[in-house]
C-alpha cells in the first residue's frame, strides 16, 4: 500500500523538531513506498525556509535541511521508494468547488487531497 504522508510530516524528519524522533519512527512503521505529489517539491523546502523566517532554525540549519532534502528526493524517486502521483488540476477544482465554499480550503491542501485520492 502507498500512504501519502502530509508535508508536516515529511519536514520533521529533516528539521529537528520536538516530536521529530516519533514522526521519524512513525514513518518508519508505516513503511515504504511514500506517495509523494508536486506540491511536495515546493512545499517541503519553502516549509523549511519559513521556519528560518519565523526564527524556529539558523541559517546553517536551513541550508543543511535543504541540502539533505534535495538529493535525498533525487535518490529516493530512483529508487522506488515513493510513488511519484499526477495530479490533474481538474480533479483539484471538482473539489474546490464541492467544498471550498463551506469549510474554506486552501488550493495546495486541494491540490494533496486530489493526489491522495
Amino acid at each position: 500500500m502507498t500512504t501519502y504522508i502530509d508535508t508536516a510530516l515529511f519536514v520533521k524528519s529533516y528539521v529537528l523538531e520536538v516530536d521529530s524522533p516519533e514522526t521519524v519512527r512513525l514513518l518508519e512503521e508505516m513503511g515504504e513506498p511514500f506517495a509523494y505529489s508536486h506540491p511536495h517539491e515546493l512545499e517541503i523546502p519553502n516549509a523549511i525556509r519559513l521556519k528560518l523566517f519565523r526564527g524556529e532554525i539558523t541559517a546553517a540549519e536551513e541550508t543543511a535541511a535543504i541540502r539533505a532534502f534535495l538529493p535525498t528526493w533525487t535518490q529516493v524517486a530512483s529508487s522506488g521508494s515513493i510513488t511519484i502521483l499526477a495530479t490533474s488540476s481538474f480533479r483539484a477544482e471538482k473539489l474546490s468547488a464541492k467544498h471550498s465554499g463551506e469549510i474554506g480550503c486552501r488550493s495546495l491542501d486541494l491540490w494533496h487531497v486530489a493526489a491522495a485520492l
